[in-house]
């Protein structure tokens, strides 16, 4: 009992109050200046050191052929796969996996994006389009990062292209 009593005495003694703190904070100020300095010279340093990127983002709905009637009902519904005569020509998973490898891209294209100067250009071109499935929904998006927006741009309007061209291909192939 009274060895309790003297861990309770103890405990009392190591608290610290607001008063040490600022005065710890008072005599300490250059070290909290000098760190302010380095923290913004750094970030100086780094926004003047790292290009400047701008991304791109197209969202594509994929085409969708064969709509029916909803029984007894006056709205109509859809698939998210792309469908004509009743046979399913590519879902939504199937054109994303398309987006992600590099036989799906054109020289035209690789040019379009700037990437003519690597050895693998369109696997590099794979590697730094993003495509991913929207939440939710059928929807694909598409993203690239490059030095300018109007290669971005460029580069995303003409992935959302070859996939259009893709789905198009497929229904004519089908039909």
């Amino acid at each position: 009992m009274i060895q309790k009593l003297n861990n309770k005495a103890e405990n009392a003694d190591d608290e610290v109050s607001i008063w040490i703190l600022i005065e710890h904070i008072k005599s300490g100020w250059r070290w909290l200046a000098g760190g302010a300095v380095v923290g913004v010279a750094g970030a100086i340093g780094f926004v003047a050191m790292v290009p400047a990127q701008y991304e791109a983002i197209a969202v594509i709905q994929p085409a969708t052929v064969g709509i029916s009637p909803a029984a007894n009902s006056a709205t109509t519904t859809t698939t998210t796969t792309t469908t004509t005569k009743g046979a399913d020509v590519e879902s939504v998973a199937q054109t994303l996996e398309h987006l992600k490898v590099a036989t799906f891209y054109t020289d035209q294209l690789v040019n379009a994006c700037d990437i003519q100067s690597k050895a693998n250009s369109r696997q590099a071109l794979a590697a730094a389009m993003k495509p991913s499935i929207v939440k939710g929904n059928g929807l694909i998006q598409i993203s690239y990062r490059a030095a300018s927006p109007a290669t971005a741009e460029a580069c995303v309007a003409g992935g959302a292209k070859g996939v259009s061209v893709l789905v198009l291909a497929r229904v004519a192939k089908d039909a």
